[in-house]
């Protein structure tokens, strides 16, 4: 795995202090806010059934060791879930690779795998893979959030805390489809007319403070001019860059295709992990069907996902 190899060259293993990290959601956002119209989820994976996330067993968690003042002293390593729940302890992904005792702070982003650690020594960089495809999958035959979609980040600077109280940085949008016809989803692909979805994304690991970030984001005002200064400098500050976008994501079913019920009232439910600030100037969906037809379904009304919310709207018919 490409960040096991990178690991061994980004990892002080002479740091250790055999510490058992805890994961628990921000006491002051524990649970994600939904908009627009009810939803509901029982005890599925990611999120339960008071919207609370979930984390997975074997899920991996990037911690960051961070030296403010020398980048290169700065360390990193990879830990994992180790048991289901919506608090969970972690451990060492690989045995006597950790971060030591805690220099000027640690700091926790989910999915680990997606975190790229060769511009750490650069200015304490780290490298954010928002995947362009999620995969659709169910649990007991139900409809579950995709496996490693739900960014997250934590911040911990009292080295006597233990506890990585993590904040979500993106939000879902909540599709409903059905067909008389009874069609049979294969894809879907979502895309923003103005802004991209995916990409690595380049920012200064000890800038990136979760609280300030998500409050951003959630008080969006493109109008006041004092806020849009306050988010471009603090772009600037977190050293935020893109490579390898895009401005469509692709939820992939062809591995579990979606026979689609035949009425509203048994509508299928689909979810897709978004980036906050994403469809504020609409979207364009493609449905992709098994026979390879396809429906496009766009909108040009403010659709901006925020932080920690759920955007969901009524069924629509694909016929």
């Amino acid at each position: 795995m490409g960040v096991v190899a990178l690991l061994a060259t980004s990892c002080n293993k002479e740091k250790t202090n055999g510490k058992v990290y805890r994961a628990m959601m921000d006491p002051t956002e524990p649970t994600f806010v939904t908009e627009n119209a009810n939803t509901e989820f029982g005890e599925r994976i990611y999120l339960d059934e008071m919207y609370r996330v979930y984390f997975e067993a074997d899920d991996l968690i990037m911690v960051f060791n961070i030296d403010d003042e020398d980048a290169t002293a700065s360390e990193a390593a990879l830990y994992k879930v180790t048991a289901s729940g919506n608090e969970c302890n972690l451990e060492p992904y690989q045995a006597g690779e950790e971060v030591g005792e805690m220099m000027d702070a640690k700091y926790a982003f989910y999915p680990g795998n997606n975190v790229m650690l060769n511009q750490l020594s650069n200015g304490n960089r780290g490298i954010f893979k928002l995947d362009p495809v999620q995969y659709y999958r169910e649990e007991g035959g139900n409809p579950v959030i995709a496996k490693e979609a739900l960014y997250m980040a934590a911040k911990q600077d009292n080295a006597e805390n233990d506890v990585f109280a993590f904040r979500n940085i993106c939000g879902i949008l909540v599709m409903k489809f059905y067909s008389p016809a009874g069609k049979t989803v294969k894809s879907i692909a979502v895309t923003d007319p103005s802004m991209n979805l995916c990409g690595d994304v380049t920012m200064i690991v000890p800038e990136v403070d979760p609280v300030q970030m998500t409050t951003l984001f959630r008080n969006y005002d493109p109008e006041d001019a004092t806020y849009v200064a306050e988010l471009a400098a603090y772009k600037q500050t977190v050293g935020y860059a893109v490579d390898a976008s895009t401005n469509t994501l692709t939820l992939n079913c062809e591995e579990n295709p979606v026979t689609l019920g035949t009425t509203v009232a048994d509508a299928n439910t689909f979810y897709f992990v978004l980036r906050p600030l994403a469809l504020m100037n609409g979207y364009d969906m493609v449905i992709t069907f098994s026979d390879n037809t396809t429906k496009t379904i766009s909108s040009v009304r403010d659709n901006m996902i925020k932080p920690n919310t759920l955007r969901v709207f009524p069924a629509l018919s694909v016929d």
